[in-house]
């Protein structure tokens, strides 16, 4: 099976309307195909600095409703993680159907003194590894 074009994610980019536009892309892309095929995303990088800045409730709403179109493709999505993840980039490795890590790679929800990551990579932890894992590995 060919992928329908990979997409490669920076989490370390700040969330924008060009991460959503990328995403919906591949996303049409795969509908668009007749051939069985898969979905692959390449995902590295973590929000540093003022990662919160820009982000407001729409940009946000239109992320997740992206990673669920992602979630719920019709075709296979495989993505493959390196170094730190985090971000946009944590969002859509959690989102696809495959996940595949390389040895160094960590997964990390970005915080600072006022704020959490926006997304739902919490409840699609639990949703993988269970409440009582993911409870540990935060704590």
């Amino acid at each position: 099976m060919k992928p329908h074009r990979a997409l490669e994610l920076d989490g370390g980019e700040p969330l924008s309307t060009t991460t959503v536009e990328a995403v919906t892309g591949l996303c049409d892309r795969a509908e668009d195909q007749d051939a069985p095929g898969v979905a692959a995303l390449h995902v590295s990088g973590a929000p540093t600095g003022d990662w919160t800045g820009g982000l407001d409730v729409t940009l946000v709403t239109k992320w997740e409703r992206a990673l669920r179109r992602l979630e719920r493709l019709p075709t296979a999505t495989a993505a493959a993680a390196r170094g730190d993840c985090g971000g946009t980039a944590l969002d859509a490795f959690l989102a696809a159907d495959l996940r595949v890590a390389a040895p160094d790679t960590r997964l990390i929800v970005p915080r600072d003194a006022t704020a959490t990551w926006p997304g739902m990579a919490g409840y699609r932890l639990v949703q993988l590894a269970g409440g009582a894992r993911v409870r540990k590995a935060v704590l």
